[in-house]
């Protein structure tokens, strides 16, 4: 507050720096001065910001000086894919691009390489194949400044109509969980955030917005789940995106009774006595603003290290 204050009374003198005498030039010089070393302490004073601390310690900052309004807005997309900015914390609109195939921008982005399909990818049953796929996928990411990579996609092949089937890693949980791990890595060795998806039983593309898939809790942990666990606690995945679809008549976003013990997040509050806990809020979506509705939701959650 201080720096701007002093730098918006100063502003008009530099139009005019031409016409000072020294000493003015003195202190116009002086001012500036300060404006920067204020700037910067007031940047320091944020624990958040310093590469020293552990990232956990840095993040607990970061989430409690966020206001519950910031919160939610990251919640939503800002501009098509980006993130809501948070610029009275500095923190920037991260960009997000499509997917498994290739950075797929509709053209915010320029050109890109088009790569083979995953499910060509799982069919070569070649983990180091996967690795540096996943490294050309970093590279591709990182040289555009995009932050997230909204890939890879480990949804069960169950269906021959199904419409991303070429998106995905196949029908064997196995096979999907062996070829993810090292995609993963290599994309996020290069600096960038991948984001394993759809979690969970996202299975088909017609009216997927209403359609729930009814599976079983022995199915959901031998089929459906295995190649999202790998990716979270084997790949150390930074990003999950969660399915359309509803799962056996819940919507998945908002936690399905079947994935109550079962949920991936990135953070947590710890609740000794009663296990961790995430309070989800619903939100409407509308020209890129998320609105909350006023309904809280209390899921039980694990941490983005873990799927129990």
């Amino acid at each position: 507050t201080v720096s701007l204050r002093v730098f918006f009374v100063i502003s008009p003198h530099l139009l005019n720096l031409k016409n000072m005498n020294f000493m003015n030039r003195v202190i116009v010089a002086c001012c500036i001065l300060l404006c920067t070393s204020v700037w910067k302490i007031s940047a320091q004073d944020y624990p958040f910001r310093r590469a020293d601390l552990p990232v956990e310690e840095r993040v607990e900052d970061l989430v409690r000086r966020m206001t519950l309004e910031e919160k939610i807005d990251l919640l939503a997309g800002y501009q098509d894919f980006y993130l809501h900015p948070c610029e009275r914390l500095g923190i920037p609109a991260f960009k997000l691009a499509d997917g498994p195939l290739g950075l797929a921008s509709w053209g915010l982005f320029g050109k890109a390489t088009a790569f083979p399909s995953a499910l060509s990818l799982a069919a070569s049953w070649n983990r180091d194949l996967a690795a540096r796929v996943g490294d050309c996928y970093g590279q591709e990411w990182r040289a555009r400044g995009i932050h997230f990579l909204l890939a890879p996609g480990v949804n069960t092949y169950r269906a021959s109509k199904g419409a991303r089937n070429f998106e995905y890693m196949g029908e064997d949980p196995y096979l999907s969980s062996e070829m993810v791990v090292p995609f993963i890595k290599g994309v996020q060795e290069r600096g960038v955030i991948a984001t394993v998806k759809h979690f969970a039983a996202n299975d088909q593309e017609y009216d997927r917005y209403r359609v729930s898939s009814e599976v079983s809790e022995r199915a959901l942990r031998e089929i459906y789940l295995p190649a999202f666990k790998a990716a979270v606690q084997k790949a150390g995945v930074k990003a999950v995106m969660t399915g359309y679809n509803l799962l056996n008549g819940s919507k998945v976003v908002l936690g399905a009774k079947d994935l109550a013990n079962v949920s991936v997040k990135a953070e947590v509050v710890n609740d000794e006595a009663k296990g961790p806990k995430i309070s989800i809020m619903k939100y409407k979506n509308k020209t890129g603003v998320a609105r909350r509705k006023g309904h809280r939701q209390q899921l039980t959650a694990v941490k983005i290290t873990a799927i129990a």
